[in-house]
């Protein structure tokens, strides 16, 4: 019996008898295949937790179940947490049951090709320290992020603009904020992130987060060129000194040189200064 060439439905062969056999035969290849279709046009994933890509070991893991739902049947297909290598050009797919008629378990499949089938799905594909996934989310390299879930992106507090600094005893205070974790759950990472330059000579110059509630130096960013540049820390979330903990603490960032400035042009520059929630 033939075979189309692209989606190898059967079809009855010129003349053959009986044809109709084969006829049902191509029949039930079309309905299947444009069940698929729609059925793809339905599914809506959810869950898995966070995604974490590591770039260098090769590895993708999510630490829970995620869920694809399909809406036609009302059932779901699990795919459960994993690790799976993924290298630069391959794709992440699962495998579907089409039409389940119960929740049924199926596994992340990664290949550097998606078979031609209808029944797999692809996830998401990695080019280079990125995987971009099918919904227009991306995971790039050392970064952990909700996927599938409620993930509306980093949220920016600004702490501090353009200021001037020319003292290494008394810090110049550029903005304060109040500010307690919880508010923002879920937080997985907070950053601390500063755009600042010397002003005419190589200082260690200095941009701090101070607890101002606990007097309590949490992070310091230091910047020793005179050019323009981004520096940033990640900080930790917890009791300790130095950690970001509810409930409400007062946060200042402050200006400081390095060294006792040698004349009117040694100075910190700041540009930017701001908290990052991812």
């Amino acid at each position: 019996m033939p075979n189309s060439n692209r989606m190898t439905f059967p079809y009855p062969s010129e003349n053959q008898d009986p044809w109709f056999t084969a006829f049902e035969d191509f029949v039930n290849a079309l309905d299947a295949s444009g069940y698929a279709a729609r059925e793809d046009r339905q599914l809506i994933p959810s869950g898995g937790g966070q995604f974490t890509l590591d770039a260098t070991g090769d590895s993708l893991t999510w630490d829970a179940t995620l869920e694809i739902l399909s809406p036609i049947s009302g059932f779901r297909i699990d795919v459960p947490a994993a690790t799976v290598t993924m290298e630069d050009g391959d794709a992440l797919y699962v495998e579907l049951v089409r039409s389940p008629t119960t929740n049924v378990v199926s596994a992340g499949v990664v290949a550097t090709q998606v078979p031609s089938s209808d029944t797999a799905y692809v996830i998401g594909i990695r080019r280079g320290a990125v995987v971009y996934f099918r919904h227009g989310v991306c995971l790039p390299d050392g970064v952990a992020r909700e996927i599938f879930t409620a993930d509306t992106g980093p949220v920016i507090i600004q702490m501090g603009g353009r200021e001037s600094h020319s003292s290494d005893v008394t810090p110049l205070v550029v903005g304060a904020i109040a500010f307690t974790p919880v508010t923002h759950d879920p937080v997985t990472s907070l950053v601390f992130r500063a755009v600042a330059a010397n002003g005419d000579v190589s200082l260690t110059n200095k941009v701090q987060l101070f607890n101002v509630t606990d007097s309590v130096l949490v992070a310091e960013l230091s910047f020793t060129s005179t050019a323009t540049a981004k520096d940033e820390v990640t900080l930790t979330r917890g009791t300790g000194a130095g950690e970001i903990d509810d409930p409400e603490h007062i946060y200042e960032v402050r200006l400081l040189l390095g060294a006792a400035p040698g004349g009117p042009s040694e100075t910190i520059e700041l540009y930017s200064a701001e908290l990052r929630l991812i």
